[in-house]
This record gives structure tokens, C-alpha cells and sequence, in this order.
């Protein structure tokens, strides 16, 4: 479904998840209102019970969530007057996802003992049976799961689509990668490549490894975005900059920092599988990409790639 709906396009996927995100904030407010009404602050007294090493693993483990922070910045292309409503909107949902997360968490936190949670499968859902005594909290609070996870399906996808047609307008990839609809001004064989691959992984690998496998791809790429924030800063001092990054250079080197000291506490094993993923992205890139890289010819990267058509989307036109 999820498929279906980004071939249609852009402009119908955004006004469809406009309305989940909605509906799913509306659900989490409900659930945080609920839950204050059985707050108790003295389950606070044990702050933090297994210590700084505890935080990072479970920082690690759920920091996939924030990939959609990520997502949007694939989006220029689509977008209009990208140079400064992108970063507007990028800093306007950190702000309200880290919000919103606190205020869950603190109300879960404050609604039920922490010993409580382990074990759980549906942890909110169990709070909502516990203190209102009937299901109709946690039903509603189900079906806003259903929808979230659509969501955040919807949005992870458009964005790898996104990435995998600038790669292959570059030429890092084959060029199947870069051919867009003139219909639906979409990339649909791309959308249909990434859904199956989607769904491969959605049907055969457990639910946990998947999300530290994402958790540590995103934090390695914010790690490597703020040392390019660096570079470029020191390399091409004036260069024009739409945005620029605020209390430079503490930002950059303080969010390498958080991100190493999550990556290091992750587990083992998905250490293993990333750098299996790693060798061979390598191995394609010295095998194959780098030798069809449109740099190659002396272009900017941006060129279009030989029998491709790639067309600008209506907004940009």
C-alpha cells in the first residue's frame, strides 16, 4: 500500500501522512492525559537503575525513530525553496518529536513501576487497561499504532526511494535507479525494488535486530554529516549557505560525540552485520560505482545519466 501510494506521487503521499501524523499525535496526547491522572512521582525515586550504560544501549536500540528527521532532507528535490524551508522544518519536528517522546515517556514512567515494563509487549496499551479498567483506551491506542507504523513506513520509504535516484542520477547506481515516470513524475521501478527489499526484511528478520540495524546506520550517517559540516566549513569558508549550522563548531563535534558513545553501546552482533553491510557497499562502490560516477566526466554530480530521463518534478518547473 505504502508502495502504491508514493507511485502515485509525492503531493498524495504527503497529504495522506499529514493526516496519520495528525491522528497519531492525537492518540499519544490521549494517552499522556490519561496516564497523568495515575501519577506518581515517587516512581522516580530509582532514576536511571542501570546507570549511564543502560541509557546508551537504550538510547542505541530506539534511536531508529529518528530517522525520519533524515528522511525530509531527501526531499529537495520536491520541495519548494528548499534552502530555507527544509531546515525550518527539520529543527520545527525535532522540537516536537523529542517533545512529545519526553511527555509519553514521563507519563508512562510516572503511571506504572518501571519493573513493570519488562516483559511487556504493549506496555502503554497495558497502562491505559489498568486505569481506566475497560479496553476502549487501549483499542484507540492500538489502531494509532496500526496507523503509526504506516506512517513511518510511508516516510522511510520515500526517502530511500529519493536516495537511491540521486545515486543512480550520479551514477553510482545502475541507472534504473534515475528513471522517473512521465506520468506520475515518480521513480516507480525504484519504488518497487525498495518495497520488495521492504518487505523481504519485514517478513524474515526479527523485529529487534532490524531496528539496531537502522539505529546504527543513522547514527554513522549523523556522524558523518557533522564532520562534513566541518570540512566544508573549513575548506569552503564562502561557500553560500542557506542555513548554517548554530554555535559552530560545538554543535558538529558534540553530536559526533553522543552518536559515538551510542554506537559504542550497541550490541555486538550488529556491529558484525554493519560491517558486513559496509564491505559490500564498498566492494559494489570500487567494483562498479566509482567507474560510473558522473564525476567522472568533469560534471558536479548532478548531470543526468546517459539514456535516462530525469524530470524536474511540477514544483521546481
Amino acid at each position: 500500500m505504502c508502495a502504491l501510494l508514493l507511485i502515485r506521487g509525492a503531493s498524495e503521499s504527503a497529504k495522506v501522512n499529514a493526516v496519520m501524523v495528525v491522528i497519531k499525535l492525537g492518540v499519544l496526547l490521549m494517552f499522556a492525559a490519561i496516564a497523568f491522572t495515575a501519577f506518581t512521582a515517587d516512581r522516580f525515586a530509582d532514576f536511571a537503575p542501570f546507570g549511564f550504560g543502560g541509557i546508551g544501549l537504550a538510547a542505541g536500540s530506539i534511536f531508529f525513530s529518528y530517522i525520519g528527521l533524515d528522511a525530509v532532507s531527501t526531499g529537495g528535490d520536491e520541495v519548494k525553496d528548499p534552502q530555507h524551508t527544509m531546515p525550518r522544518a527539520i529543527i520545527a519536528a525535532l522540537l516536537i518529536v523529542t517533545s512529545v517522546y519526553v511527555l509519553v515517556a514521563v507519563a508512562a514512567l510516572g503511571a506504572q513501576p518501571w519493573k513493570d515494563f519488562e516483559g511487556q509487549s504493549a506496555g502503554l496499551a497495558v497502562i491505559l487497561d489498568n486505569i481506566t479498567g475497560n479496553i476502549a483506551g487501549s483499542t484507540i491506542l492500538a489502531a494509532g499504532a496500526v496507523i503509526s507504523i504506516f506512517s513511518v513506513t510511508l516516510v522511510v520509504m520515500y526517502g530511500q526511494t529519493r536516495i537511491l535516484f540521486a545515486m543512480g542520477r550520479d551514477g553510482l547506481l545502475p541507472s534504473v535507479f534515475a528513471r522517473v515516470s512521465p506520468r506520475t513524475m515518480t521513480p516507480v521501478t525504484n519504488t518497487v525494488i525498495v518495497a520488495i527489499v521492504v518487505a523481504i526484511l519485514a517478513g524474515f528478520l526479527p523485529l529487534d535486530y532490524l531496528a539496531d540495524m537502522v539505529s546504527i546506520g543513522t547514527l554513522t550517517a549523523f556522524i558523518v554529516v557533522s564532520i562534513g559540516v566541518i570540512v566544508l566549513r573549513v575548506r569552503e569558508p564562502d561557500l553560500p549557505r542557506g542555513f548554517k549550522v548554530p554555535l559552530y563548531p560545538v554543535t558538529p563535534i558534540l553530536s559526533i560525540a553522543v552518536c559515538g558513545y551510542i554506537l559504542f553501546s550497541l550490541h555486538w552482533y550488529t556491529w558484525i552485520a554493519f560491517s558486513a553491510w559496509v564491505a559490500v557497499a564498498l566492494i559494489f562502490y570500487l567494483v562498479w560505482s566509482r567507474h560510473h560516477s558522473a564525476l567522472n566526466d568533469g560534471g558536479d554530480g548532478a548531470a543526468s545519466v546517459e539514456g535516462v530521463e530525469v524530470v524536474t518534478p511540477p514544483e521546481q518547473r
